[in-house]
């Protein structure tokens, strides 16, 4: 018995409304063919069919301005930082079933929502900020925007693919500070006294931390293995400053609630004999 092919029948009514959601309402194939129960080949073929034009993978992601060419030279302290907090606090994923661009995903707590309009402001950027009850997070949907991404070794599923991040020597810091602004803690240890600065991350990435850390205070400190998570941690009131001090000093931009915590480092360690 041979195969046969079957082929919707659509009534005028239907033709109607699909290409006025296509040509009118700019709704996605992916959106019609969710409203009919079709594949979204099935919408494809049936504007083809008409002479539609079909708009390419890349048009949605021109809903929303911004400078797309940011990271495509990281020559300022800013992209340097924003470059080192991707790759600590952000996510490149696929677009769906592969066939759109990657997607720049970024969220945060609630309480660091400024700091994603932030960000936001440096891309001269009209993206929107989604809330939920307790995050805040951006989508940021480019092909060449997120391809610059990945040209500086920030790819999907970093923190097992992460390579070296070639930078000038004078943005190393301000990168690190990114780093250390989505994925570090600064605490003050009252039982003994001591500031503590711990790094947490893929076992390469703190590794390459290890070697500018230790070129910066001399600390012979080690990267620690504990329930699934890689962390460096320095403590003592001598090493922690210097180390904070060069990522935090003569900052353009950083996490505020965290630059604080250096201010007020900063604070206690001047007046400690007072």
């Amino acid at each position: 018995m041979s195969g046969c092919v079957f082929k919707y029948e659509w009534s005028k009514e239907d033709l109607g409304k699909i290409f006025s959601l296509y040509n009118n309402e700019k709704k996605s194939l992916t959106k019609i063919a969710e409203i009919f129960g079709v594949s979204r080949n099935t919408i494809g073929g049936l504007l083809k069919e008409n002479n539609l034009e079909i708009r390419g993978t890349g048009y949605y992601s021109r809903k929303y301005e911004a400078n797309f060419n940011y990271f495509k030279k990281i020559n300022t302290q800013q992209k340097a930082y924003w470059l080192g907090f991707i790759a600590a606090d952000g996510c490149i994923v696929n677009g769906p079933n592969h066939n759109r661009p990657m997607i720049l995903t970024i969220g945060l707590s609630s309480k660091d929502r400024m700091h994603l309009e932030k960000f936001l402001k440096c891309l001269e950027s009209t993206h929107p900020i989604i809330d939920s009850k307790d995050a805040s997070y951006i989508n940021i949907c480019n092909e060449n925007f997120v391809k610059d991404i990945v040209g500086h070794n920030i790819t999907p599923k970093k923190s097992h693919t992460i390579k070296p991040i070639n930078l000038g020597k004078i943005f190393i810091p301000h990168f690190w500070r990114g780093v250390f602004d989505g994925d570090g803690c600064l605490h003050f240890r009252k039982s003994d006294k001591q500031w503590c600065f711990v790094l947490s991350g893929s076992l390469y990435m703190l590794q390459r931390f290890s070697c500018f850390a230790k070129n910066i205070c001399a600390t012979k400190a080690s990267i620690r293995y504990s329930n699934g998570t890689y962390n460096f941690k320095i403590t003592g009131n001598k090493k922690v400053p210097v180390l904070v001090r060069k990522i935090y000093e003569n900052s353009e931009i950083h996490l505020d609630r965290k630059y604080n915590l250096y201010k007020k480092m900063l604070y206690m360690m001047e007046n400690k004999n007072e």
